[in-house]
């Protein structure tokens, strides 16, 4: 990766590491790690990236594993209106409980010009399930 791309990298990251404590990622203290609960914790990122007529780069962010030994992470969509009914790929986080931060799937089923409403759900290996709250983007024609 060339050091320009490296830059903008990290500059996207922190955009949206900043994004998403903004739309309350982390718990009310503002700080992650204050979660003392045993339940995971997700969120959706504030506005998707690179959209298109069909597709759009989703992001959110896993603050914790509650007591978990991993996570499988998703989101689950549909139009505006009409119920989130269709879902992601998967993407499974693993290790001890505590900050993991932000993620992105690809989404390539979209139609152009529509309005869409998502959220994360984030499935415990424990069994416990955390769904975010739900954000909305619009394609392009």
């Amino acid at each position: 990766m060339a050091d320009n791309d490296s830059t903008q990298s990290r500059r996207t990251v922190l955009k949206r590491t900043a994004a998403a404590l903004a739309v309350g990622a982390v718990g009310v203290s503002g700080v992650a790690s204050a979660d003392t609960d045993d339940d995971p914790d997700v969120a959706v990122a504030s506005n998707p990236q690179n959209v298109t007529a069909t597709s759009a780069e989703l992001g959110g962010w896993v603050d914790d594993l509650g007591y978990a030994d991993s996570i499988d992470v998703y989101f689950e969509y549909g139009e505006k209106g009409t119920g989130l009914t269709q879902t992601s790929d998967v993407k499974t986080f693993y290790g001890r409980p505590g900050l993991y931060g932000f993620f992105e799937i690809e989404v390539t089923d979209f139609e152009p010009a529509t309005t869409y409403a998502y959220r994360v759900v984030g499935e415990a290996s424990d069994g416990d399930v955390d769904r975010s709250r739900t954000a909305e983007f619009t394609t392009e024609p």
